[in-house]
């Protein structure tokens, strides 16, 4: 490879990596461009400026965005290519000036390879080098200069058309959010060895003749061009989308916590809300609202000392006699309750109503699904909300005390709490 141009594209790519970064949100591109033609074949080289850079050309692009890493493109130029040069004639005896100048058009369809993938550079690298190959079809009109032309008479022209390809490499660099600088370098091949009349062949004939044999054909040019793209088409997946692989909408230059799962609700630096602050994000924490721990999903380990409090409170819930209606005396301790349930929002509260055995089985269970009812109805006053809590009464069902003795009777009529979170 060409030394100079090893050492250019070195600087591509350095330079790629350090620049600033700077994201696009485009499908489709449009390019204007212009440049020149270095002829390389048989009279000779002009290539990497060594000839004076006389031959230009203009041409126009439009890409339009596949995957991140390819670009599909329809692009053409027009401009002229040539190449002269002194050379002897031993049948004239004399200097004579050889060459040619011919007007290209083309239109060609092909890919782009893009480094500024997210896998090689960042794709929202403000530098984004790339590569670019197609194939497609060129009309030549030549005006040829050679030692044949003085001494027998041939055309001085020709025009042809011929299959064409070309590959080379360049780079975007982003002005604005709509607008890059490209530079772009390609090598270009016709199917058909003619640009310079050398061999020389009249229009409709065979490249070479028999004596001659076949010949490689090996008359190319690079073209060095500089131009402005255009991207239009706002598309959230395009090739200048803003990189953020876990799709929470904060671009991974930003994103504390770039692999958050699919789904979750996160804040302004990418990372899952955690309103309990107990290390549980909120979508995995079963208890949102309360502290809790990791091993236990982000509820409480265990709510036994809760329980134990809301039954000392629960202590001193009092009725009227044979009624469901709550004495004065109970409110201190009812509004203890509720402080403590709202302290565990995440908490599920069962309410159970008992009494003691004096009476009918039926009475009994009426009376305490009543009293269940009227201590819900108290603590959902206070701020408790009723959607967490269910009453039921159990009447002389589950006694824990001798029935026969006013004081295990006293301890039979209480009204139980049972939390779950």
């Amino acid at each position: 490879m060409n030394k100079n141009l090893l050492t250019l594209l070195l600087s591509f790519f350095v330079f790629s990596t350090m620049a600033e970064a700077q994201s696009y949100n485009k499908k489709f591109g449009l390019e204007i461009n212009g440049g020149i033609r270095e002829y390389h074949g048989d009279l000779g080289s002009a290539i990497y400026l060594q000839r004076s850079p006389d031959y230009q050309a203009l041409g126009a692009a439009l890409g339009m965005y596949l995957n991140p890493s390819f670009d599909i493109n329809l692009y053409g130029s027009v401009g002229d290519l040539g190449f002269y040069k002194q050379s002897y004639s031993v049948d004239l005896a004399d200097n004579y000036r050889q060459g040619f100048r011919a007007r290209i058009t083309d239109a060609m369809l092909g890919l782009t390879y893009k480094f500024a993938n997210g896998y090689i550079i960042a794709e929202d690298a403000r530098v984004k080098p790339f590569l670019r190959a197609g194939w497609g079809v060129m009309q030549s009109v030549s005006d040829m200069s050679h030692e044949k032309h003085y001494s027998e008479g041939f055309p001085r022209s020709r025009t042809w058309i011929a299959s064409h390809w070309n590959a080379g490499l360049g780079f975007k660099i982003a002005l604005t959010e709509n607008l890059d600088l490209v530079l772009n370098e390609q090598a270009n091949y016709t199917f058909d060895d003619n640009y310079d009349g050398s061999p020389y062949a009249v229009a409709g004939a065979k490249l070479n003749t028999a004596e001659e044999g076949n010949k490689p054909l090996h008359d190319i040019y690079l073209s060095h061009s500089i131009g402005f793209a255009f991207n239009f088409a706002d598309n959230g997946n395009s090739g200048y989308r803003v990189k953020d692989k876990d799709g929470d909408g904060v671009s991974d230059k930003f994103d504390i916590c770039p692999k958050t799962p699919e789904g979750y609700e996160v804040d302004s630096v990418g990372c899952p809300f955690d309103d309990d602050k107990d290390g549980v994000v909120n979508e995995e924490d079963k208890c949102p609202q309360t502290p809790g721990t990791v091993e236990n999903q982000g509820c409480p380990e265990s709510g036994q000392e809760v329980l134990n409090e809301i039954n000392l409170a629960a202590k001193g819930i009092y009725f009227e006699t044979a009624k469901s209606v709550l004495k004065k005396k109970s409110y201190g301790n009812l509004n203890r309750l509720a402080l403590i349930l709202n302290v565990y929002p995440d908490a599920k509260i069962e309410i159970e109503g008992h009494t003691d055995g004096q009476g009918d089985d039926a009475s009994n269970l009426k009376l305490s699904q009543e009293r269940a009812d009227a201590v819900l109805e108290y603590l959902s006053s206070k701020g408790v909300s009723a959607d967490r809590m269910t009453a039921k009464g159990l009447g002389e069902t589950k006694q824990i005390a001798d029935n026969s003795t006013p004081e295990g009777r006293a301890l039979n009529r209480r009204v139980d709490f049972k939390l779950t979170f």
